[in-house]
C-alpha cells in the first residue's frame, strides 16, 4: 500500500493498539522502502491531522516504526534519495517544533501528546542541529521520557544523539539533566554514576571557590541541585548509600546551612550500609 493507504488503515484500527504493535514492526521492515513510506505518511500531515484519530494514528505509525528499528529503504545506494529524505525530515521537525512553540510558548510547555509524537519523530529520522540540548530535554520531560523510552532507546540513532546531548549537558552544568537523561537511557555503562558525581562535586566545589567562598546562598543552591539529583536517583530505585561521599557531602551542607534532610529519607546519617539499602 502507499502512505495514505497506510495512514488510513493505521487510523481504522489505531484502537487496536496490541495488534498493530505486534505485527507492525515487520511488516515494516518487509517494505520496499519503509523510511520514505511513514515519512510520507505522518511528516507535515501530522501538524495538520483533522482528528483526534488520525494525529494518534501517525503517533503509533511513528511508534511502529522506532520499534522496528528504523529500517530505511532496500537500495541504500542511491544517497540523493537519502538526502532528499534527511532534509524532507529535518524540515518537518522544525516545522513541528515551531507549532508546539507556537501553540505552547516553549517546546517544554507542550501538551505529553505533542511532545511525545516530536520525540518519536527525531528518534524515527534524526534530531536537527538547530534543536538545542536543553530544549530536547524539556521536550523529553513533557513527554514523560520515563514513559517512553523503551521505544527511544530501539533507535540507534536517538540513542547516539542523546549520549553527545549528556556530554553537552554535563559540559554546561546541567548536571540534574545529564544524570536524569543518563538513568532515563540506561547509560550508566558509559557515564559511571560514582565518576559522574564525584565530577560534579569537585566541579561545584571549584566554582564555589572562585566565586565567594563560604556564601549561605551558594549552599543553599547547591543543597538544592544535590537534593533534586538524589531524588531522581531514588525515584530510579537507587540505594544513595552505594555513593558514601554523594551523601555525605549533602548531610554536611545540610548541617552548615541548617536545612537538615526533610524530602529525602534515602540520605541518612550514619547507620549501616544494609540497614538503608533495605529501606
Amino acid at each position: 500500500m502507499n502512505f495514505r493507504g497506510l495512514r488510513r488503515f493505521v487510523t481504522a484500527h489505531v484502537r487496536d493498539r496490541q495488534w498493530l504493535r505486534q505485527v507492525g514492526p515487520d511488516a515494516l521492515r518487509s517494505a520496499e522502502d519503509p523510511a520514505s513510506l511513514v515519512l510520507r505518511a505522518v511528516g507535515r500531515y501530522y501538524i495538520c491531522a483533522e482528528s483526534g484519530d488520525a494525529e494518534a494514528a501517525c503517533m503509533l505509525l511513528l511508534e511502529l516504526y522506532v520499534r522496528a528499528g528504523c529500517p530505511r529503504g532496500r537500495e541504500r545506494g542511491h544517497r540523493e534519495a537519502e538526502a532528499e529524505l534527511r532534509q524532507e525530515a529535518r524540515e518537518a521537525a522544525l516545522t513541528w517544533r515551531r507549532r508546539l512553540l507556537r501553540v505552547s510558548g516553549r517546546v517544554g510547555d507542550a501538551g505529553a501528546r505533542g511532545a511525545r509524537g516530536l520525540a518519536f519523530f527525531m528518534a524515527a529520522f534524526g534530531v536537527p542541529a538547530e534543536f538545542p540540548a536543553q530544549e530536547l530535554y524539556d521536550l523529553l520531560v513533557a513527554a514523560d521520557v520515563s514513559a517512553c523510552a523503551k521505544v527511544l532507546k530501539c533507535s540507534k540513532l536517538f540513542v547516539k544523539k542523546m549520549r553527545d546531548v549528556v556530554v553537552e549537558m554535563i559540559n554546561k552544568d546541567m548536571y540534574l539533566q545529564a544524570i536524569h537523561c543518563i538513568l532515563a537511557f540506561e547509560f550508566q555503562n558509559a557515564f559511571p554514576l560514582g565518576s559522574i558525581l564525584t565530577h560534579i562535586m569537585e566541579k561545584l566545589e571549584h566554582d564555589k571557590k572562585d566565586e565567594n567562598e563560604g556564601k549561605a546562598s551558594q549552599g543553599d543552591e547547591e543543597l538544592a541541585l544535590l537534593r533534586s539529583i538524589s531524588k531522581c536517583m531514588e525515584d530510579h530505585k537507587l540505594c544513595l548509600l552505594e555513593f558514601p561521599s554523594f551523601a555525605e557531602r549533602i548531610a554536611s551542607l545540610e548541617e552548615r546551612v541548617g536545612k537538615p534532610k526533610q524530602a529525602f529519607a534515602g540520605i541518612k546519617r550514619k547507620r549501616t550500609t544494609e540497614e538503608d539499602c533495605v529501606e
